[in-house]
Formats: C-alpha cells, sequence, structure tokens
C-alpha cells in the first residue's frame, strides 16, 4: 500500500507500507504514525481508494458504503489539519450517472443515477 504526499508539483513524498508487516484502513482516522510518516508540509492530497468491485457491492453493500464514504470522510478530516494544503484531487467513478446510451457522454455536471451499491457510495461520498 502507498501513502502519497505531494509536496508541490514536482516534488513527491512516498511512503510504501509493507502489507506483510501493517494494514492501513482509511475508513478509521489516521493513526499519529502513519500522519507522522507521510508529513504535514503536504500541499496536494490524491485520494483514489475505493472498494470498486460492483459485484462485491451488491453481495456486500454495507462493506461497500463503510469504505467508500467514510473513507472519504477520514481523508477530508485528515486533510484539514494539513496548513499547506491548496488542492485535494477524489477519484470518483462515471458509474454514478448510471448507463449511458450508446453515443452518449456524461459531463461532469450531470445527474447522478447510481445504479448499485458501490456508485451509490461513491455518488454520497462527492456530495
Amino acid at each position: 500500500m502507498l501513502a502519497l504526499g505531494l509536496k508541490d508539483l514536482g516534488t513527491l513524498a512516498l511512503t510504501r507500507i509493507e502489507e506483510s508487516r501493517s494494514s492501513l484502513s482509511i475508513t478509521q482516522p489516521l493513526s499519529f504514525g502513519v500522519r507522522k510518516e507521510i508529513g504535514e508540509d503536504a500541499n496536494i492530497f490524491i485520494h483514489m481508494a475505493a472498494e470498486s468491485h460492483v459485484d462485491n457491492s451488491i453481495s456486500e453493500p454495507r462493506n461497500s458504503f463503510h469504505n467508500n464514504i467514510n473513507g472519504t470522510i477520514e481523508t477530508l478530516e485528515y486533510v484539514k489539519t494539513l496548513p499547506n494544503l491548496e488542492m485535494y484531487f477524489y477519484f470518483s467513478t462515471d458509474e454514478v450517472y448510471g448507463s449511458a446510451p450508446k453515443g452518449t457522454a456524461f459531463s461532469e455536471w450531470d445527474r447522478h443515477k447510481p445504479t448499485n451499491p458501490y456508485s451509490a457510495g461513491k455518488s454520497a461520498a462527492e456530495n
């Protein structure tokens, strides 16, 4: 698992957390040790973590909602403590818009119409 802290657009601080030795859940507040390793001088935070398997979200919707919504809340709570934060990037999914008729492209501002727990959780986290 990798924790990323961008100090500026040209410098990437990268912390490798070995999964065989430890695990990191972003659905809980980040521990002091993890916060210390990432540092507090990051000015850009990129959130790409998700439980992204649609089939799993259908069979275990509670886990999907917990990971995707609470994970986003916890990263937002963490970045509020970063004194130099300039930008927070949140990666979502096109599935928040539902199925598109052939030849149709969605715009970022189109209404959300999620069709499964995964896309519903991502939509909730966006809003």
